[in-house]
């Protein structure tokens, strides 16, 4: 089933759900198109990620790069990574997802599998994402392996735990030996502005709903308010009350497609001074109004 909604603190980390944390591994098909805007907005875990587009292109961004995958291709995400995830052209974006913690590969941190193998990864800076393209011979490997990791898990055939930490530690070691140039030169990038965006953001997350002003977004992370923009614009590509719009039209889809609240009433919960403006800004993000959003998207009575 199609994700259509992250859970994310107000620091914009992303709260997993699992059924079983004894084996903390997620699958999941995502479209992005179903989230407000069509894209999937800037979050974090701490855990490690690995996608799969099974469909159309899409262009996955970090405060350090931006990356374009097609068709076949398959990336890596490294824990800790702010991300982002935008449809490109106008074919049907769909995603294989899997996060998962690396303690599923290295057992315990007293392993050589940990010192030597997955914390030199997991503590490179410059290591944001790593992609693995279908035309390139020796990336296939790996992406036959992320596929094979995901059949696995959703197959949950018998020992299949097994089968997916099987799987992903081969892949492990791919992606250490692609990486072994950059953990031999111990790249570190300075991600003072990552920390500082990431303030600011969960000062957002917990005041939307709110009247708040630059001076107070900027005052979050200790910078000034020239500096608040400044970060926003190098690393989003966007301002401070921009990034403040989008996330109360986000928290907004939610109440619309949960609750039975009137559009008003959601309007004014999310920090948005009239209807009026409301509705602009909300089709202007998610190209429809709320109503339709709602007729849409929202949940039966029995799921509510």
């Amino acid at each position: 089933m199609p994700v259509n909604k992250l859970i994310l603190k107000e620091s914009g980390e992303e709260i997993l759900k699992r059924d079983d944390f004894s084996f903390p591994h997620t699958t999941a098909y995502v479209e992005p198109e179903i989230f407000p805007g069509g894209n999937i907005p800037w979050h974090w875990h701490e855990d490690v990620e690995v996608l799969y587009v099974l469909q159309g292109s899409l262009e996955v961004k970090t405060p350090l790069n931006s990356y374009s995958l097609s068709a076949g291709d398959s990336a890596f995400i490294n824990t800790n990574v702010l991300h982002f995830q935008k449809p490109i052209g106008n074919i049907k974006v769909v995603t294989l997802n899997q996060i998962f913690n690396s303690s599923i590969i290295y057992g315990s941190v007293d392993s050589v599998f940990y010192s030597k193998y997955v914390l030199p990864i997991l503590s490179c800076n410059g290591l944001d994402i790593m992609i693995f393209k279908q035309e390139s011979v020796s990336d296939r490997k790996a992406t036959e392996l992320i596929r094979q990791s995901q059949d696995i898990a959703e197959e949950k055939r018998p020992g299949y735990e097994i089968g997916v930490r099987n799987a992903l530690s081969a892949l492990w070691l791919l992606l250490f030996e692609k990486s072994s140039q950059m953990l031999a030169e111990k790249q570190v990038t300075s991600y003072h502005a990552d920390d500082r965006l990431k303030k600011m953001m969960e000062f957002i997350h917990n005041n939307y709903k709110n009247k708040i002003t630059l001076k107070e977004i900027a005052y979050s992370a200790n910078i000034s308010e020239r500096e608040a923009i400044r970060t926003f614009n190098s690393v989003l590509n966007s301002t401070p009350f921009a990034y403040l719009v989008e996330y109360r039209v986000r928290m907004a889809t939610e109440l619309l497609r949960d609750t039975k609240q009137s559009i008003s009433q959601i309007a004014y919960d999310c920090g948005f001074s009239s209807a009026s403006y409301f509705g602009k800004e909300f089709r202007s993000i998610t190209g429809m109004s709320a109503l339709e959003y709602r007729k849409k998207y929202a949940l039966s009575p029995s799921q509510l």
